[in-house]
């Protein structure tokens, strides 16, 4: 029981930070595939994929996940009364 919350608990948000990691490099190989050549213009559109990224799915998806299980939660626990 221990190991299991631990390995629950700490392994996503460790895969998290490496994917967040390698996300950078990741995003400037698809920007070379999408035809920029200059450097300048690889690093803005990388760095602007970066940004989405991280306000939709870090940022908005942890509120609305974290929020959307609290609410299940509550309905669940809730009495029927």
């Amino acid at each position: 029981k221990v190991i299991k919350s631990f390995l629950q608990g700490f392994l996503p948000g460790l895969a998290l930070k490496i994917f967040l990691y390698f996300l950078p490099a990741i995003l400037l190989i698809m920007s070379k595939v999408e035809g920029y050549i200059a450097l300048s213009k690889l690093e803005r559109k990388a760095a602007a994929k970066y940004y989405y990224f991280m306000l939709v799915n870090v940022f908005l998806g942890s509120i609305i996940t974290g929020t959307a299980f609290q609410q299940l939660h509550s309905f669940i626990h809730q009495p029927p009364t």
